[in-house]
């Protein structure tokens, strides 16, 4: 079995399956299988996250990568309790299992878009790669950070999907403290490595909205 698939099983085991073990028959539900596909194709077309790789760019990625980890698992875990344990989850309602559904898989096709865009530029951490480009093609056009901008958008998928209000507002705020800490170490390397050229992307796009923020 590949790394990649490995990492695949443990993001689905405990991110998905941990907080249904008491509901299990939920796994057969078709919006927790869009949500298993969804995780499934997004670690399908990045690398591989490895916590030797955290720890030997723990200078410039300043526990980035940990707060995104332990973030992205809550923000499942949250959600899924709410719907699980609190909600009827045989009921399927007119608006938000589509509008979350459309805006889940928006956000997969956005965040593949961006990790193919930037290619082996495209890291787990933050970190400069041999002979590293500002790219500020595709989405990259739109936006400094536009994988950011598709799995915060899948976070919101998911909570509007699920109906799980409350889970929706924790995943909001802990995945922005998470991308927070990633975005600031990101731009801070990013400037010291590039300077001026950085900076003058920064002039022309926003962070993760676009004219926006």
């Amino acid at each position: 079995m590949t790394p990649k698939i490995k990492s695949i099983l443990l993001f689905i085991a405990l991110g998905v399956v941990l907080p249904l073990i008491g509901r299990l028959s939920g796994l057969l539900d078709p919006r927790i299988i869009l949500l298993i596909t969804a995780s499934a194709l997004v670690f399908l077309t990045q690398p591989t996250p490895q916590a030797e790789e955290a720890k030997a760019q723990a200078d410039t990625d300043k526990q980035s990568f940990w707060w995104i980890t332990a973030m992205s698992l809550l923000s499942l875990h949250v959600p899924l309790i709410e719907w699980a344990y609190f909600h009827d989850t045989h009921t399927q309602y007119d608006w938000t299992f589509p509008l979350g559904a459309a805006i889940l898989t928006f956000s997969i096709v956005f965040r593949v878009w961006a990790i193919q865009t930037l290619g082996r530029f495209f890291t787990a951490t933050v970190q400069i790669v041999e002979e590293h480009q500002v790219v500020q093609s595709g989405p990259y056009a739109l936006v400094r950070h536009p994988s950011y901008t598709g799995a915060y958008l899948s976070y919101v998928g998911t909570g509007i999907m699920l109906e799980a209000w409350w889970g929706l507002a924790f995943a909001i705020v802990a995945m922005g403290i998470a991308y927070y800490q990633r975005i600031t170490a990101e731009e801070a390397t990013l400037r010291s490595h590039f300077g001026e050229a950085y900076e003058l992307y920064c002039q022309k796009t926003k962070r993760l909205i676009p004219f926006v923020f």
